[in-house]
């Protein structure tokens, strides 16, 4: 799946990666990574995972993009859940409205460097 070897997809992933294990390990926490960065990065990467499940089983089309629509949806729907649902359920949770800008902030840059059909070269 072309979509995954993405350089912004793989360096968001990483860093993601990275801090949640330095995170979760209490090795090292930076404020600004922690309530900030993990949800920039968190959209490319679940948006990009989610495109790739759907050209991969569902539509089995290698040409197959996430709307605009679509990535909006899925901003409001984290949005909701994350700022919305969990924070009411549970202490651990805090509403923050930045948080929502980050996940437009990583959106945006899922749809304008991602979210592309896969280049198809033509025999000559």
């Amino acid at each position: 799946m072309q979509i995954l070897r993405n350089p912004i997809f793989l360096i968001s992933a990483g860093i993601f990666w990275i801090t949640y294990t330095l995170e979760y390990f209490k090795i090292f926490t930076w404020p600004f990574v922690h309530y900030y960065l993990d949800d920039v990065l968190a959209m490319p990467v679940i948006l990009t995972l989610t495109v790739a499940v759907q050209r991969q089983w569902i539509y089995r089309n290698s040409q197959y993009v996430l709307s605009k629509t679509q990535v909006i949806f899925a901003v409001v729907y984290l949005s909701i859940w994350f700022e919305g649902v969990l924070p009411a359920l549970s202490d651990k949770y805090t509403r923050d409205a930045w948080d929502v800008v980050a996940y437009v902030a990583g959106s945006c840059l899922f749809y304008k460097f991602i979210n592309r059909p896969i280049s198809v070269s033509l025999p000559h």
